[in-house]
């Protein structure tokens, strides 16, 4: 877990994840962490407030698909759709309105979704798994 970030100049210089500092000097860095957390960790920040939760869903198919490694929807549940090998990954932001959904009712839904942008996949619904986090 990052505990503090340490900036010059409005740049990130390195990161204290507890071990001592990580020098990110020549990188860039992208917070991907819950607005409370980007609040503690860069008081100066213009993070918004509350907390919205995010859901995954993660399908392994047989073999590779010929499919973009990276995909947005519009108008759709799903909202990303990344291919690395076998697994296709699926991104709800902002989904707290479907946290308390089943994942037996959540993957059939988001699957129709990716068939919608990539329909040479197959029909039926691959082994998956949904992960539900609540503060994203």
């Amino acid at each position: 877990r990052l505990k503090a970030i340490e900036s010059e100049g409005g740049r990130a210089m390195r990161l204290d994840f507890g071990h001592g500092p990580v020098d990110v000097s020549r990188d860039r860095v992208v917070l991907a962490v819950p607005q409370g957390a980007a609040r503690s960790l860069l008081p100066m920040l213009d993070a918004p407030e509350g907390e919205d939760g995010i859901l995954n869903a993660h399908f392994v198919l047989d073999e590779p698909p010929d499919a973009p490694m990276m995909t947005g929807l519009v108008g759709t549940l799903a909202q990303w759709v990344f291919v690395r090998g076998r697994v296709v990954s699926v991104t709800v932001s902002a989904a707290n309105a479907h946290l308390s959904r089943p994942a037996d009712e959540l993957a059939p839904a988001l699957w129709a979704d990716v068939r919608r942008a990539c329909p040479a996949l197959p029909e039926a619904v691959p082994p998956h798994r949904i992960i539900k986090e609540h503060r994203a």
